[in-house]
């Protein structure tokens, strides 16, 4: 908190009023510092923070304070008797300038050298600006709403000049999130359309944040995806709340691959609607098909497997194809998966403009 001259008058006025201990004055100040140093010793090894310091600041300042004092009296006693007033006057200035020229330097060092260091921006997480930068952008009126997670303490309202609604979800926690989710658009007004973010650089969230979006690809109709640096917009209208919602009800299955991997579950379906995975499905363009797979993971596995859904004709031709990488919430590829983990990847497939209607041999999953 101090400098290196501050802290020697912090000293000298700790010194003076233990020396004077039985002025109340200076046993008080005495007794605050003493009392709320140790509340910080005691929380120092569980999380430390600097904010832990704001209660004892003043008692602090103030002993530099008496410090200053004890050192000026001193000198006046010894060396500036004859011209006491004057010195006062001199003393009183000197401590004015260093007080200014202090305060400019701290101000230089925290918003021109502390604040643009790489490691306060990657800690302070920047995609929030970015995503502020991009919602002020947008001529988003009073019927939209914004969905994102939150990200450690950080709020948005200082910052949005919109008229869009914005709610922050609570992420990490599947089955609330769904609930919370859906309560949302509930008790909000009638909406056009509803907005998701994603943050791209950082995949716990961003897991979080695609959960939300196969939701609301699920319950309603996707319109598409800006895409950013850091983060991406994902747009829906259209979103039905008469029935209650859910995430899927996977079919329990054991398909072991070569290489290590297992599938133990599927679901699929359109909409609202979960699917048999066994008969023929009717696919729509303004319905795609949405699945639910789960992974696990063998000892020893090393290996990246990706997803490969494919169309083909009748004829046997393959009229389509969509790859995926199944991450974990870690966002990490299968052969960092930790053994026996069991992973589930969901996504939908949306039907290509090109497709003609007609009839096929059916969806294909392969692990390549």
């Amino acid at each position: 908190m101090l400098n290196p001259v501050e802290g020697l008058f912090f000293w000298l006025g700790v010194g003076a009023a233990a020396w004077r201990w039985r002025w109340p004055a200076f046993r008080l100040l005495l007794i605050w510092l003493m009392t709320l140093m140790v509340l910080i010793f005691l929380a120092r090894g569980i999380f430390p923070s600097t904010q832990r310091m704001l209660a004892v600041a003043p008692a602090v300042y103030l002993f530099v304070g008496v410090g200053v004092w004890v050192a000026f009296s001193i000198l006046r006693a010894r060396f500036l008797r004859e011209h006491g007033t004057r010195a006062a006057i001199a003393a009183g200035l000197v401590i004015s300038v260093a007080i200014l020229v202090q305060g400019i330097d701290t101000y230089r060092t925290h918003f021109h050298k502390w604040a643009v260091t790489p490691e306060v921006l990657e800690e302070y997480f920047p995609p929030w600006m970015g995503v502020l930068d991009a919602l002020n952008a947008q001529s988003s009126g009073a019927d939209v709403l914004y969905l994102f997670p939150k990200y450690g303490d950080y709020d948005y309202a200082y910052l949005y000049q919109g008229e869009a609604k914005v709610h922050l979800f609570n992420p990490h926690v599947k089955a609330s999130l769904l609930t919370e989710v859906e309560s949302v658009l509930k008790d909000s007004e009638e909406l056009s359309t509803v907005k998701v973010v994603e943050w791209i650089s950082d995949p716990i969230s961003g897991y979080d944040a695609r959960l939300v979006a196969f939701l609301l690809r699920k319950y309603g109709r996707c319109l598409g995806s800006e895409e950013y640096s850091d983060f991406a917009i994902h747009s829906f209208n259209d979103i039905s709340l008469d029935r209650p919602w859910t995430f899927y009800e996977l079919e329990p299955l054991v398909v072991k691959y070569d290489g290590g991997i297992t599938l133990r579950g599927l679901a699929l379906g359109q909409g609202a609607e979960q699917l048999p995975s066994r008969q023929l499905l009717h696919l729509e363009r303004e319905r795609p098909l949405w699945m639910a797979l789960r992974w696990q993971a063998e000892p020893g596995l090393e290996v990246d497997y990706s997803i490969s859904l494919r169309l083909y004709s009748a004829e046997g031709e393959r009229v389509y194809q969509d790859d995926f990488v199944p991450r974990s919430r870690l966002d990490l590829p299968t052969g960092h998966w930790w053994s026996e983990e069991e992973i589930d990847f969901w996504t939908a497939l949306p039907l290509p403009e090109e497709l003609s209607a007609g009839d096929y041999e059916g969806l294909m999953l392969d692990s390549v």
